[in-house]
Parts: C-alpha cells; structure tokens; sequence
C-alpha cells in the first residue's frame, strides 16, 4: 500500500464500557468517574463472588452434617445446583457492594450459602439469613458440599481449617495444583489464620498428614483483594493491546482484501470492539473489531497455547463481512 493509514483504537476502554452495562443491567448504579482499570477489577470482584449459573453434580464430603431443620433449604440448594439456576438468593447480602472483599473466597475458594426457604424479611430477592451456613467449592462442573457450620453469635467459621482439611481428604485432587513439594510440621492456628486475614497476609496451611498448600483460592493482595482478580484484568488489558497490534500490523493484508471485495478504506480508520465471548472457562475467547465507517468486521480469536495467550485473526483469508 502506498498511502498512509491513521487507525484509532481504544478496545481495552470499549472493553470495560460492555462491563459497565453489563453491571448496570443487573442494576447498579455507576461512578462513571472511576478509571478503567479500577472498574474492571470492581466488575471481576464481583462476577468472582457470584457462582456462574451452569448445571454441576454434587459431591458431598464424609463430614457432611446438616441440622434437620434446614434440610429443606438444603434440598432447594441441591436442586438450583443440579438444574444451573441462579444462587444468588442464597449468597451473603454484601453480594450488593461491588467492593466487598470476600476473603474466605479469596483465600481458600470456598463460597458459603445460606439455607433460608422464606424471602428475606427486608430484602426479598434473597432468601432469609440462617445461622448455619452451608460451605461448598465450587468447580466447573462439580459442586464439593463440605459441611454445614454455625456463623454469627461468636461463631466465626471463615477461619476454620477444618474446611480446607475436608476438601483435602475427600478430593485432594482438585486442589493438586496448590500442593507444595515438600512436608511439614509447622502449623497456625484458626487464631492466627484471623488474624493474617486482617493483616492481609497469605498463609500456607499444613495438612494433618504433613501435606502443605498454598491458598487454594490463590490468595489476596495487600488491599484484600482476590490475585484471580487482579491476573485477569492484565490479562484482558494486555490481550486486547495485542489484538490492537495484529491489526496495526495486518493492515496492509485487510485493506488489501477490502479492496478485492470492492471495498475501498479511507485513511482514516476507527475501529470499535465488540465481544463475542470473553468467557475463558472451557472455551476460547473472540472478539470482533468494527471499523466506523466503512463497517467492515475483523473477527479476531485468543487461542491458548501452553497456558500462554496471543491474539490471531481468526483465519488467513481475513473474516471480514461488509
């Protein structure tokens, strides 16, 4: 090509704009003075602490108790599991503040519910707050029922490597991954295990068997907030500069093709993101770039390989559809 093309982009800003009418959608209400950045970690906090709604068996730990009395509530969970129908009636009310810090969640993965039946007395689009709670880890597929522990009224369960202690000798390995290579006898107790929570300090924990893990929930920074959150919004921000790059450097090849396709590009280029899918759990994640003004659309897709991410047009002939 022998003409300069000017091209504007901005995907990581069209990006966390979705994410703001995402939120807005379920109701909340936006600082849309916040930056970029700091939004997108307050919508993956979020989206983090609610429980993707998709159907999961059940495994329920040896341990397993339930008072009789809230069988039913344990019944409706086990059925809204089963059937993938949304838990959010059943999660602690801070589900409403964006920037709540689940620190449970954060350290060990472990999401809690409650076991109510009745709509809760002031908020009714939860269901009634119960004492005991049930805790479970929550996986893809599956749903790991660890037990059922009183909370509130000097019951503080949020520290208990009990729980921990279940997942690991009923299904040790769905936290392998976290396994440290080495035994030990050093040990915290649930004291000292509160009071890194409110330091904001990670603690390994050590098995009866001498097995030592790493947070399971792979841990929190020094604000409380969870590493999960912190990995994917510079994953996203740096994949979507790439996606910005393979553009800039496949322009030449695009307008070429636009023109084999009678269509002519002005010099000036804006193109605006779309997504086709950003859900990285067991699929691949598209995107789409629509130019302005001539409305051509670039399909671009983030392969992975070897645990490593890069941005690709979809395919050699250039998807482009006018």
């Amino acid at each position: 090509m022998d003409r300069r093309i000017n091209i504007e982009m901005h995907f990581f800003k069209d990006y966390v704009d979705i994410l703001r009418t995402r939120i807005s959608s379920e109701g909340f209400q936006i600082d849309h003075s916040m930056s970029d950045s700091d939004f997108c970690h307050l919508y993956f906090n979020y989206q983090k602490r609610k429980i993707q709604m998709r159907p999961r068996t059940i495994q329920i730990s040896k341990e397993f108790q339930c008072p009789p009395e809230l069988q039913a509530g344990l019944a409706s969970i086990k059925r809204k599991i089963l059937q993938g129908e949304d838990l959010t009636p059943h999660l602690p009310l801070e589900i409403c503040d964006l920037d709540y810090n689940d620190l449970l969640l954060n350290d060990w993965g472990i999401h809690h519910l409650h076991l109510g039946i009745q709509p809760h007395p002031t908020r009714p689009k939860f269901v009634e707050r119960t004492g005991p709670v049930l805790f479970v880890k929550f996986e893809n597929d599956t749903a790991y029922f660890l037990t059922v522990m009183e909370h509130g009224r000097g019951h503080s369960p949020w520290f208990k490597q009990e729980l921990v202690k279940i997942i690991h000798k009923n299904w040790p390995e769905i936290i392998s991954q976290y396994r440290l290579n080495i035994k030990s006898t050093s040990t915290f107790s649930d004291k000292e295990i509160r009071q890194s929570r409110r330091n904001r300090i990670n603690t390994i924990l050590t098995m009866d068997d001498g097995t030592t893990y790493i947070p399971i929930g792979r841990g929190y920074s020094s604000s409380g907030e969870s590493i999960d959150v912190v990995r994917i919004c510079d994953f996203f921000a740096t994949i979507l500069k790439d996606c910005e790059d393979v553009i800039r450097n496949n322009i030449d090849r695009i307008a070429e093709e636009c023109e084999n396709r009678g269509i002519r590009l002005t010099t000036n280029l804006k193109f605006r993101l779309e997504v086709i899918n950003d859900n990285f759990i067991n699929s691949r994640i598209n995107f789409c770039a629509v130019e302005e003004y001539s409305k051509i659309k670039i399909h671009l897709t983030i392969p992975e390989s070897n645990n490593q991410y890069q941005a690709n047009i979809q395919s050699l002939h250039l998807p482009i559809s006018h």
